[in-house]
């Protein structure tokens, strides 16, 4: 349960949203939540341990601080506060927070959102995830002419940007939405041979254009085979009746 705090003073600045949400965040860890927070990485994380539902209580409660004055602009500048972090806990609600204004985004946001990642601000899957389907995936849908930006991002040496590539997809193409340009980026991370958060990612996309349409999907990975990750193949098919999925598994062995 979260801590009650006196009400701030409002209209409060990115600066000051910042202050009290990394004071409340503090007040409210959990040790034992953020040992077991470590369970679902294999990289290193740092987490106070505050579940996502008080997380978000807390992010309602300080944006009604803002009296809804904020525009893009404050919320971007909380994330040039926050995303620098070293804790889950604070780079999510700077994400939270900017979901409110997804729509604002115009194309200039894409760069922004590179430069997050190449720095390794979004460090972690869940903050790369809590980035791209909705807020990315909007400014995508917005903006088409941004999509060829992100498709270059499939060749980064930077893995958070490769799994960006993917998962900025995952929104529209369950939706049905520029699903040639979700499969262009799923065939392009086909060659990244090493990094499993990438394949489960370039999976979890080609499952949602499943969604949309599985004989595509299907002609997708029978045409490409046994060059798909193993991982990326059974995320891809797990929508599929369990005969198919066999089915797919076997015309795609190797062996």
């Amino acid at each position: 349960m979260m801590k009650s705090s006196k009400p701030g003073k409002q209209g409060i600045t990115p600066k000051e949203f910042a202050r009290q949400g990394i004071r409340r965040i503090r007040e409210n860890k959990c040790p034992v939540h953020a040992e077991a927070v470590q369970h679902y990485f294999k990289e290193t994380v740092k987490a106070y341990g505050l579940r996502m539902p008080d997380l978000r209580k807390l992010e309602r409660a300080l944006f009604r601080l803002t009296e809804r004055t904020w525009t893009k602009e404050e919320a971007l500048e909380l994330c040039e506060i926050l995303l620098p972090k070293k804790y889950l806990e604070e780079k999510a609600l700077a994400l939270i927070t900017l979901r409110r204004f997804e729509k604002q985004l115009g194309v200039e946001f894409v760069r922004t959102a590179e430069g997050w990642l190449a720095r390794n601000y979004c460090d972690s899957w869940a903050i790369v995830d809590a980035l791209c389907p909705s807020i990315l995936g909007t400014v995508i849908d917005n903006h088409p002419p941004v999509i060829p930006k992100v498709l270059r991002w499939t060749r980064s040496r930077n893995r958070w940007l490769r799994r960006a590539s993917a998962v900025s997809f995952v929104n529209l193409a369950r939706s049905g939405r520029h699903l040639d340009a979700a499969y262009d980026v799923a065939l392009r991370l086909l060659h990244d041979k090493k990094d499993d958060l990438v394949h489960k990612a370039n999976g979890w996309m080609l499952r949602g254009a499943g969604d949309a349409d599985p004989r595509r999907l299907e002609r997708f990975l029978l045409k490409y085979g046994p060059s798909i990750p193993r991982t990326t193949l059974r995320y891809a098919i797990e929508h599929f009746p369990e005969k198919k999925r066999k089915g797919i598994l076997t015309r795609t062995s190797l062996g």
